[in-house]
């Protein structure tokens, strides 16, 4: 009985001895400790201390406070390394925070989408800053902070913070946009607002005023809805332009056509004229060929003469009239 009890007292102490050791040499990367894994065999062995009743008290006390001195320093080497993590997250917290500030107010103060773009861009920067190691910044910072043995590690709690910063920052480029389309709705309603006023009274000047406000919505983005309302107005405003320039092109229409009939008429009114002229003066020519006396000869003459000079004066007007009617034929086929 006494040779089998003391052959399990020393079997259990070399199974704890083996277990510290295995404790002491274990759990290891080339990166340090995993604690995890490290405190949860601790723990066994310290049930296993429960469990070996055979163990005399001194070498039970040998045996606990290696073990608890292993513990306490691997404890101080967790803390120390825990603490560095924290020392190190508040490095890379501090720089990416003034940038996510910087962000935000740059989305506070845009008064253009150029602005907005800047603040989205560096805002889709900051996020690959918030990512584990130093890509996004500098590669001299990356150099200096990673001789320093600072890894870019964000602690959760600092991570979670930034992220709510960068929420926020976020929040003020949608805020600021959509000050900034409304700014620009007021503006197109106002120019769409004129190109209707237009339409009617010169409607050719409201379909430039269109043509321009088009090419201005590009330099004034708006939400969908906006731009489908400023987009209707102009639409209306060409319609009524162009339905206005129709009724003027037809009223103009008819009165060409009927300045053409008043002036065929008075072609023809001229033509029955110029005949009447040249029978008068075959007239004429025969009483200055029977003529008795030279005297009556001469003011026959005179007579022949003066219907001469206007019939060359009506042929002129005809000239003109032809001409007018001709001009007036071709714009009307165009």
């Amino acid at each position: 009985m006494g040779k089998s009890w003391e052959e399990d007292r020393q079997r259990q102490i070399e199974r704890l001895e083996s277990e510290i050791e295995a404790l002491r040499n274990g759990h290891k990367t080339i990166l340090g400790h995993r604690y995890a894994e490290f405190f949860a065999h601790a723990k066994q062995i310290g049930q296993l201390f429960k469990e070996s009743r055979a163990i005399p008290h001194v070498e039970r006390q040998r045996l606990w406070e290696e073990l608890t001195a292993l513990c306490d320093r691997v404890r101080e080497e967790s803390d120390r390394e825990r603490q560095s993590r924290i020392n190190n997250s508040r490095v890379k917290k501090s720089v990416i925070e003034d940038n996510i500030r910087e962000a935000y107010h740059w989305a506070k103060g845009s008064n253009s989408i150029a602005d907005l773009q800047e603040a989205e861009r560096r805002l889709s920067a900051i996020t690959e800053k918030l990512k584990d190691g130093w890509g996004g910044f500098t590669p001299t910072t990356d150099l200096f902070e990673s001789i320093g043995g600072n890894e870019g590690k964000l602690t959760k709690e600092d991570r979670d913070y930034l992220w709510e910063k960068w929420r926020e920052a976020k929040a003020a480029v949608r805020e600021r946009r959509a000050w900034l389309s409304e700014l620009h709705y007021d503006h197109m309603r106002d120019t769409a607002g004129a190109c209707l006023s237009l339409a009617h009274s010169d409607p050719r000047a409201a379909k430039e005023k269109v043509k321009h406000a088009n090419a201005e919505m590009k330099q004034h983005p708006m939400n969908k809805d906006q731009y489908a309302d400023i987009r209707r107005l102009l639409d209306e405003a060409w319609e009524m332009a162009s339905r206005a320039a129709s009724v003027r092109h037809q009223e103009w229409r008819e009165r060409m056509e009927s300045h053409m009939e008043r002036w065929a008429e008075l072609l023809e009114k001229n033509e029955s004229v110029i005949a009447k002229l040249e029978q008068q003066i075959e007239q004429c020519e025969e009483m200055e060929a029977n003529a008795r006396g030279e005297d009556f000869a001469a003011t026959v003459r005179g007579w022949i003469e003066e219907k001469m000079d206007k019939i060359r004066d009506i042929r002129h007007t005809n000239e003109e009239l032809e001409e007018r009617i001709e001009s007036v034929k071709t714009k009307l086929s165009r």
